[in-house]
């Protein structure tokens, strides 16, 4: 009786510390835009903001076709088969690779569409660190966090990688001819975070 109570006790604490984690991820997450998103527009303007949405949105599509469903199936078999390290190891690797061919197929078809389509004429750079961004959640895995319920981790670096997007961008946009900042800084940010966690998960996993 003891013994079970005692896994039971942890188990609510592991619960109460994921749910303190996503809920602190959620407001940080409600919070960071609603400050940042009318001093961005009112030191850009409607034309550069309106620039820099269009390319987010457009980066979305990308980062939902990389997904590929990997959030929910990823988590699905790393929670299952996490007892054994070496059906982790592939489940991880097949994913991680699954998806970066998929952001590569993805990428060469938006840069044939932006050579192709007038709607899409904006400067390519600012699609290429839009790109950098998606990389950079792909490389962020949590997926893998969730499938072993460490949801602690996902909640940490995203509130870390949006906590620095957000100190930087006040710090370093002010004029209208500062878009490209916004793409380039929440690129940079997303991929050093994202390099880091995978760094950290593949030395963890082999």
């Amino acid at each position: 009786m003891q013994v079970s109570e005692l896994l039971r006790s942890k188990g609510l604490r592991r619960f109460a510390e994921n749910l303190l984690s996503m809920t602190t991820l959620n407001v940080a997450s409600f919070l960071f835009p609603l400050i940042l998103v009318p001093i961005l527009l009112a030191r850009l303007g409607q034309i550069n903001y309106g620039i820099v949405l269009f390319v987010q949105s457009t980066m979305a599509y990308l980062l939902g076709f990389t997904d590929f469903g990997f959030s929910l199936t990823g988590t699905k078999l790393i929670s299952r088969d996490r007892g054994s390290s070496n059906r982790v190891r592939e489940v991880f690797w097949m994913i991680i690779l699954t998806k970066l061919v998929l952001f590569c197929l993805a990428s060469a078809a938006m840069v044939f569409v932006h050579a192709k389509t007038p709607l899409l004429k904006y400067d390519g750079e600012l699609f290429m660190w839009g790109a950098v961004q998606v990389l950079g959640n792909i490389l962020l895995l949590d997926w893998y966090f969730r499938g072993i319920n460490e949801l602690r981790a996902v909640s940490i670096f995203g509130f870390v990688a949006r906590g620095l997007s957000f100190v930087a961008l006040l710090l370093l946009v002010h004029e209208p001819q500062d878009y490209l900042l916004v793409l380039q800084v929440n690129g940079m940010v997303t991929m050093i975070m994202g390099l880091a966690v995978t760094v950290a998960i593949v030395r963890r996993v082999g």
